[in-house]
């Protein structure tokens, strides 16, 4: 993340995203599906369909998934810049970073 950073008053509509690029945002919108990708797969040891055929996964829970990765990658950001109260999303971000998917890439190759 950046440093905070002073910026003017918005005063017309490209002002409001002056703060992050196109490649920033692309950037961002691919880190989140890996992210996203990853909690697809069970823990190790775990199925990914159980006794009762249940997934553990689906495609509402990847939509899911993905969005809130790129919403809390992008409010990361943002609050690196100074601005937002985005400090929920910097923690949790930091704490998923820490703790690092279950999943590992091994599993994710082999389940391809």
């Amino acid at each position: 993340m950046n440093a905070p950073h002073e910026f003017p008053p918005e005063k017309i509509p490209s002002d409001c995203w002056d703060w992050i690029t196109r490649e920033d945002v692309t950037r961002h919108a691919l880190g989140a599906f890996e992210m996203a990708r990853r909690e697809c797969f069970p823990p190790e040891g775990e199925r990914f369909l159980d006794a009762d055929l249940c997934a553990w996964s689906s495609r509402e829970t990847f939509a899911d998934w993905l969005a809130d990765c790129f919403s809390m990658r992008i409010k990361a950001m943002a609050y690196g810049y100074g601005f937002g109260d985005f400090l929920p999303e910097v923690e949790r971000l930091n704490l998923w970073r820490q703790l690092g998917s279950s999943r590992t890439v091994k599993q994710d190759e082999a389940s391809s």
